[in-house]
């Protein structure tokens, strides 16, 4: 399950133990959105997980939004079903009310991509959107350092959230 070049860009803001189950890198509180202006669930079957977010106006209009995942259900090649909680990555907003971003990682031979897009409406009191997540083993195993599994969210993860602070 390789990345296409094409869809690499942006800075290093995940960490490879995600692929491992662990949580990302610095999972310290600083790193965690408290207060959030909107939360939301993942849609699928069952819970897939949870968004929520942070935004920041400027003369009445948004211009950032920190966005964080939590406990996100992934699909591994080895059977697995691991639930993740990403970092807070913070993006800009796009024509108007969108905001959407991308983040690759590259490191111990392991790559990971990270993308958000997402739509405010309702005036404000809604928002919706996807996230997409692959993670791809480079190296073959070795002795001390065994392959990690590719991991994903099988395509586009849409989800749905709600403001709950003004």
């Amino acid at each position: 399950m390789a990345v296409a070049p094409a869809l690499v860009s942006g800075a290093a803001a995940l960490a490879t133990s995600v692929l491992a189950g662990a949580t990302p890198a610095r999972p310290a509180e600083r790193d965690t959105i408290h207060k959030p202006d909107y939360v939301g669930t993942i849609e699928g079957k069952a819970p897939k997980g949870e968004v929520l977010f942070r935004i920041t106006m400027k003369n009445g209009h948004p211009v950032r939004a920190r966005f964080q995942g939590r406990n996100v259900e992934l699909f591994c090649d080895d059977g697995t079903y691991p639930r993740v909680t990403f970092q807070p990555i913070s993006f800009r907003f796009r024509d108007g009310n969108v905001f959407d971003g991308d983040r690759y990682f590259l490191s111990d031979g392991n790559q990971e991509y990270y993308r958000v897009r997402g739509r405010m409406f309702g005036g404000g009191s809604r928002a919706q959107g996807y996230l997409l997540y692959i993670a791809d083993s480079l190296d073959p195993p070795r002795p001390g350092n065994p392959e990690m599994p590719d991991c994903s969210t099988l395509g586009k993860s849409t989800w749905n959230a709600e403001r709950v602070r003004n």
